[in-house]
């Protein structure tokens, strides 16, 4: 059984070195999506959130280059809390 929990941390911490591949990519397209240069106060209040999926060939590449984004969109946080239900009680 301490084998099986080792084997997923293992894996957990792969998949984390393999997204911190693209911080650089996901700090880009957040600085243009939110248009920080000209409204820095949009990162307060907004998400963005980005879909990505990997590539067909992505066995052929390396890590860096495996993952491609299909989609994504903003929202300010009470669009977001109110998407997800949440209300907040004053």
């Amino acid at each position: 059984m301490a084998r099986d929990t080792l084997n997923k941390r293992g894996l957990a911490i792969q998949q984390i070195y393999r997204h911190s591949l693209h911080l650089g990519a996901l700090r880009h397209a957040i600085i243009c999506a939110l248009d920080l240069g000209h409204h820095p106060a949009a990162l307060d209040d907004n998400l963005l959130f980005i879909e990505i999926k990997l590539k067909a060939n992505h066995s052929d590449l390396p890590p860096k280059r495996q993952y491609e984004p299909i989609s994504g969109f903003t929202l300010t946080m009470a669009e977001t809390r109110e998407m997800l239900g949440i209300t907040l009680f004053s």
